[in-house]
């Protein structure tokens, strides 16, 4: 999802195949990372799959080089970046595939991702391959703690906050597998926003993964983090500012689409209509926290919805 942010979706490809630690191994390429575990009957569970169907039969062929075939997937969340690869692999491999219960209707009805940025069945620009992926069906549902797959224990842990119902994912080797929960150093350089669909949960999950540290772990698109954190910290202080530069903005009461126009020219970049949404929804998610959090107020004058910072929600 960053990488639909940055607008840097131009293809996916394969750069390696690498050991980690034990049975866990991972794909990079110059796009995502992907995790991959190994069972003892050179079968293996993917994390994520990707973002389409080109990139999934490069995985595919990777993996068959190797000598392994796929018994499932593992999504840490629903967004085209992460699933996209899916529907390809469940067709030739009839894997499993594994997901929360609430990335579930997602991955299994696309649809969803562009009608909750809308708010209605979406505009003909919004049903695009970055927000919708083919469809695949979820085979088992999997809860925070310890899930059995093929009969290895996987440690999931809650990282909702960037997605309704985000997980990472700790193999028995100790690697952990965290999607999206946090923005590679790289990226916050040249992009300084941190995209959220509920931003108190995810501000819970970087306080989940901080104590105590993780082994070793790794980012979706970042790859492994050597200090998370450190990692941690520069997240949030990009949040502070996040929320500080919008409460700025409603001193003087504005429509949520106000506020975004003045962040994008904040921002000082040129959007797509997918990327105007993607920013859109994470402001509302930051509206969100700071109403709830008692820093600001929402109400209707005049037939508008506008947002004014210090008064008390109701």
């Amino acid at each position: 999802m960053k990488a639909l942010l940055l607008a840097v979706v131009k293809g996916e490809y394969l750069v390696e195949f690498r050991h980690i630690a034990g049975h866990t191994y991972i794909i990079e390429t110059s796009a995502i990372v992907l995790g991959v575990y190994i069972f003892s009957d050179n079968s293996c569970l993917l994390i994520d799959s990707g973002g389409g169907k080109k990139f999934a039969h490069s995985v595919v062929e990777k993996l068959r080089e190797k000598g392994l075939s796929i018994y499932g997937i593992l999504n840490t969340h629903a967004h085209a970046d992460h699933c996209g690869g899916n529907n390809y692999i469940q067709a030739i491999s009839d894997c499993g595939i594994y997901a929360s219960a609430l990335e579930r209707p997602f991955i299994e009805n696309p649809i969803l991702t562009p009608l909750c940025y809308y708010s209605a069945y979406p505009v003909k620009a919004l049903r695009n391959k970055f927000l919708m992926p083919s469809p695949s069906q979820v085979t088992a549902v999997i809860e925070p703690g310890k899930n059995e797959i093929n009969g290895v224990e996987f440690n999931i842990i809650d990282l909702a906050g960037h997605s309704i119902g985000q997980v990472g994912v700790e193999t028995p080797d100790k690697v952990t597998f965290l999607g999206d929960a946090l923005i590679g150093q790289s990226i916050l350089e040249m992009f300084p926003f941190i995209y959220a669909t509920n931003l108190e949960n995810h501000l819970q999950s970087f306080r989940r993964i901080a104590k105590p540290p993780l082994q070793e772990s790794f980012l979706s698109h970042g790859g492994r983090i050597n200090d998370i954190s450190a990692l941690i910290r520069q997240n949030n202080q990009i949040i502070d500012r996040i929320l500080e530069t919008i409460k700025k903005l409603i001193e003087i009461p504005k429509s949520r689409e106000e506020i975004v126009s003045h962040f994008i020219s904040l921002l000082g970049i040129h959007v797509s209509r997918t990327q105007y949404f993607l920013i859109s929804e994470s402001i509302s998610a930051y509206l969100t926290y700071l109403c709830d959090t008692q820093q600001a107020s929402v109400y209707i004058t005049d037939g508008l919805l506008l947002f004014k910072i210090k008064d008390s929600c109701f």
